[in-house]
């Protein structure tokens, strides 16, 4: 055979993978938080898990729930430049902050861009609509979380206290949930819904809800709460003042709240489904060349009925049977 036939059949061998793997895609993972969230831990579980170890994953953390707002541009370049070193083939863009303040950065170039846990509506971060951004909407389950708390708790539910902080996600949620009103009529609940910035604020609320006016609170989200000079505190902290406060039951929205010293469960949203769902949107992009822009968002509706036996125990709350056979139990 000639000498030049043998290396026109090695070099399309060689270009079909005959004698060599392809390189392990690069994902960038670009976090709103940090990874000792809970929330960035569990859908970072669900991108690995399901990309597994033909992908190649970096991670940046803008820590945005502990910093101050001021330095969040900031954060957003130290982001970008991870970007521009680590070069990925795509990025998953992780939560409400990381979309906003990185939208023009985003639109800017070719690489596709998957975003999860996006609370508000994407068209109020991008321009138009880019044909590399696509991802996965997250929309607690607000209402049928309250709605659920009837069966729960085997009464009548007719005042509802829902308790958020301040931050990005909150306010989103406040926008597409609530309409930004603090009191909204869901099924003859009444919903009372309250954005708070301090600790001692958050204290005073709790301790204000009385058996007499509320028949449960729901604990939302806790995680930009500050002293009243500024300084963060720990999630673990309020958490664990709330449930030695409360003289209600505390319900939550995210599997995350729930546990012993924690909330007492409820119909929840778990952050590894949301990574399982970007990352399905990743595979689709990356290996079967189909563009963000022909993949309609996706939304994590489903939920899961999660309970801390403990806490349950507490606040003296026996499970319907119905509930119980499809619940997890936490402790």
């Amino acid at each position: 055979m000639p000498a030049f036939l043998v290396i026109a059949i090695f070099y399309i061998l060689a270009g079909n993978g005959a004698f060599a793997q392809s390189k392990p895609k690069k994902v960038l993972v670009i976090e709103s938080y940090h990874k000792e969230y809970e929330w960035d831990r569990d859908y970072l579980k669900g991108i690995r898990d399901t990309l597994g170890s033909q992908y190649q994953i970096a991670t940046f953390e803008m820590n945005t729930k502990r910093i101050d707002p001021g330095k969040f541009k900031e954060q957003a370049s130290k982001a970008w430049s991870e970007y521009l070193k680590f070069k990925p083939d795509l990025i998953i863009s992780g939560d409400d902050n990381a979309l906003k303040l990185l939208a023009d950065k985003y639109q800017s170039v070719k690489t596709p861009v998957v975003y999860l846990g996006i609370n508000n509506n994407p068209r109020y971060y991008l321009k138009g609509a880019p044909s590399n951004i696509t991802g996965v909407l997250e929309r607690p389950l607000l209402l049928r979380s309250i709605l659920n708390l009837k069966k729960i708790l085997l009464r009548d539910v007719k005042k509802v206290m829902v308790m958020f902080d301040s931050g990005t996600t909150a306010k989103a949620i406040m926008n597409e949930s609530f309409r930004d009103q603090n009191m909204i009529v869901i099924n003859d609940i009444e919903v009372h819904i309250a954005l708070i910035e301090h600790f001692d604020t958050w204290k005073n609320t709790v301790l204000a809800l009385k058996k007499d006016d509320f028949d449960a609170f729901i604990v939302g989200l806790y995680h930009t709460i500050t002293t009243q000079s500024g300084e963060h505190v720990p999630s673990n902290t309020i958490l664990d003042w709330t449930s030695k406060n409360s003289s209600i039951p505390p319900f939550a929205f995210w599997k995350f709240t729930v546990g012993k010293g924690r909330a007492i469960g409820g119909l929840v949203l778990d952050g590894v489904d949301q990574g399982i769902k970007a990352a399905q949107i990743t595979k689709k992009i990356l290996e079967n060349q189909v563009s963000p822009s022909e993949i309609y968002p996706v939304k994590s509706e489903d939920g899961e009925l999660v309970f801390s036996k403990y806490e349950l125990q507490r606040f003296k709350i026996a499970l319907p049977r119905v509930l119980m056979s499809s619940a997890t139990m936490l402790d």
